[in-house]
């Protein structure tokens, strides 16, 4: 398969020098949403990746948790297990899809999926069912998506840019998603009646526009049906040039005294209990 010669390929630390500043930190102001953990607790980090969640629940010295945590691909989780290792968090990690869980019934008292159920089968509700059967009656699940993410914009202008109209769609947030109603349907879906949507607003701190474009372009930029193409490379740097200019004029990108960037985003937040 043809992959441009600029591209970074994409792995999990691509994935985490990318978005673990704007994930982490939407893990932590989420979990603040929710009491403060005050007794010993089973928790589930539902699509762990690197580590955000896990990394946020632990940096409140939580007294006596157990964590479980699961990714679908073994980079993360691996990842994730270097890191429990190193910071003797008490947890562990398994590959294994948030759809089809291999945990038993009523094991956990909260479950945290940050970005993570939009992106599973059959728009979250088979994953979200399966929280709702793993968590325990009373337990609580915070899961999250993106409301407004400028990089997705960029990513289009760019692609729009540089290949004819009816090229192959690159991936994309669907817009459905923007809406805290549609997140939170999927737990009524699942069983949940007790439920509320909150929104979170951050601005992510970038240094490099042209760092963060080239990043951005080599793990979204690709093609979907079709895979990269030798005109993807020709056209890299007119590629990297939209995605500047768009983050420079777009109006949600704000520039600092000291030559960095600000990302502004926004994330629905759901809050549901059993």
């Amino acid at each position: 398969m043809f992959v441009p010669k600029q591209a970074i390929i994409k792995d999990a630390h691509l994935y985490a020098d990318l978005v673990t500043n704007y994930t982490q930190d939407i893990a932590e102001k989420a979990l603040d949403l929710i009491p403060p953990i005050s007794k010993p607790l089973v928790v589930h980090d539902n699509g762990c990746g690197t580590g955000e969640v896990t990394r946020a629940l632990m940096a409140r010295n939580p007294p006596n948790i157990t964590i479980k945590a699961n990714d679908i691909e073994e980079e993360y989780v691996e990842m994730y297990a270097a890191e429990a290792k190193n910071h003797k968090w008490p947890a562990e990690a398994f590959k294994m899809p948030s759809e089809s869980l291999d945990f038993p019934d009523n094991m956990f008292d909260l479950t945290v999926a940050n970005y993570v159920i939009f992106l599973t089968p059959d728009d979250g509700v088979p994953a979200m069912r399966e929280v709702y059967r793993t968590l325990k009656p009373g337990g609580t699940v915070v899961y999250t998506s993106w409301a407004q993410l400028p990089l997705i914009l960029a990513v289009r202008k760019a692609s729009l840019a540089t290949r004819s109209p009816d090229a192959a769609a690159v991936k994309e947030l669907p817009p459905k998603w923007e809406s805290g109603t549609t997140l939170a349907a999927i737990a009524e879906q699942a069983g949940f009646e007790k439920i509320r949507i909150e929104k979170l607003t951050q601005k992510v701190p970038i240094k490099s526009l042209r760092l963060f474009a080239q990043l951005t372009w080599s793990w979204l930029g690709c093609p979907l049906s079709t895979g990269w193409t030798e005109a993807d490379e020709e056209n890299w740097d007119k590629a990297l040039d939209t995605f500047v200019d768009e983050c420079e004029s777009g109006g949600l990108f704000e520039k600092l005294e000291s030559g960095e960037w600000n990302m502004k985003t926004i994330a629905n937040v759901v809050i549901a209990t059993k």
